[in-house]
């Protein structure tokens, strides 16, 4: 992990944009995404998992989440830390949230695949730019911290992002980035009064510098996800 970090940390000596900077980033890219990067997974694959935003089967636009099985083929699992979309609004959405406060709060909760015994995280769900909230949360800092690691969460009002974080480009143009991304204060979406900060990228180069340069190696553990 170390090594891992100071390698994409030494891109900062590099010049930007020139080739030996697109040469050394490609070669780190293909650590992971490259063919036969992981010789003993499926299909020597090193990426666990796809994310997809898409509307190819029906509209409105639907995030989903795939798998590589050990046989080397995508199957769709479920989207993680989402719960599914039927919990909206619902006292059950309360229930989970009040009784996983502090792992909500610290970043570190998992939306798990039963909650009572029952079915909870989604297969998929619809990117409808909106939020979560449930009738009976007492901490809305506990619904905040459901609500922006879901994966429509982070795509839509929670983050005050239009639908993308990366948004499409012509060949040979720079994409434009969200605010959620760059920087961007946004309002509660359930309390008005409370406004959160974001800005990823800063984030994970803080992370990025914590591990490649701290003499203890220490690292910052991430507290929201991009999707």
């Amino acid at each position: 992990m170390l090594q891992w970090a100071a390698d994409w940390h030494a891109l900062g000596a590099l010049t930007f944009p020139s080739a030996a900077y697109n040469a050394a980033l490609q070669k780190l890219t293909d650590r992971f995404s490259g063919k036969g990067a992981a010789p003993a997974r499926p299909n020597g694959s090193a990426i666990s998992q796809i994310r997809s935003n898409e509307i190819a089967l029906a509209g409105p636009w639907e995030l989903r989440e795939f798998h590589l099985n050990a046989t080397g083929h995508l199957v769709e699992s479920t989207v993680a830390n989402t719960p599914d979309a039927s919990f909206t609004n619902s006292p059950t959405l309360g229930s989970f949230v009040n009784a996983n406060q502090a792992a909500l709060i610290a970043g570190t909760a998992v939306v798990p695949q039963l909650f009572n015994g029952a079915p909870f995280r989604a297969a998929a769900t619809f990117n409808n730019i909106d939020f979560w909230a449930a009738p009976g949360i007492v901490n809305n800092a506990a619904r905040f911290g459901l609500s922006v690691n879901t994966c429509n969460g982070c795509h839509g009002r929670e983050t005050n992002t239009g639908f993308l974080q990366v948004n499409p480009r012509a060949k040979g143009q720079a994409a434009t980035l969200s605010g959620f991304l760059t920087g961007i204060d946004v309002v509660d979406p359930v309390v008005p009064s409370t406004s959160h900060h974001f800005a990823d990228l800063s984030r994970r180069a803080t992370d990025l510098a914590s591990l490649a340069c701290s003499t203890t190696g220490a690292f910052e553990a991430d507290t929201a996800r991009v999707h």
